[in-house]
């Protein structure tokens, strides 16, 4: 049993190089991980006081916009305003040198049955209003073919050469998958 270190033993040389490769880079993985972690605490440290100084932003906007829209309001009504003043339509509008005042209508066209609008459309023969959407299911699709000698070839193993797709050349990829504990 002593001798099993004698004599050379090229591939447990080699796994021993490969163990203290992994060795090196587990260490190298756990200071980079603590690094990130302490990087992560202080973006979550700056993003709760951006959140903070947005919220009182908005605040400060509400209070304004609250503010200027009764005074605005009073004024119309005390006919400090003159009618003439205002632009009417789908929204009122007051303008002064810095800003556009813009009262918006309390109402709106919104659909809630697309089918029922659909069917609606079509039985009125509003066609400018409608479109038709073709899609590839391409998920589907890629899960009946494959690539064997170069060729794309479906369930059957018969070669396809469906236009718009090709193979694509990248290069191979090598990944390491620690096994038991990670050190």
């Amino acid at each position: 049993m002593d001798n099993f270190l004698e004599g050379t033993n090229e591939q447990g040389e080699l796994d021993y190089a490969f163990e203290n490769e992994i060795e090196e880079l587990q260490m190298a993985e756990k200071e980079a991980g603590r690094y990130i972690y302490v990087c992560k605490l202080k973006i979550k440290e700056w993003e709760d006081k951006l959140k903070k100084a947005e919220e009182r932003i908005e605040y400060r906007k509400d209070c304004s916009k609250h503010n200027i829209y009764n005074m605005l309001n009073k004024a119309i009504v005390d006919g400090v305003v003159r009618p003439e003043s205002i632009k009417e339509g789908e929204q009122t509008t007051y303008t002064i040198p810095s800003a556009k005042l813009i009262f918006h209508k309390g109402e709106e066209i919104k659909m809630v049955d697309e089918a029922k609008l659909l069917l609606y459309l079509k039985n009125n023969s509003k066609w400018d209003y409608l479109s038709i959407k073709e899609n590839v299911k391409w998920d589907e699709f890629k899960k009946t073919i494959k690539i064997k000698d170069g060729n794309i070839i479906d369930e059957h193993g018969e070669i396809l050469e469906p236009e718009g797709v090709e193979i694509i050349k990248k290069p191979s990829e090598f990944e390491i998958k620690y096994l038991g504990k990670k050190k």
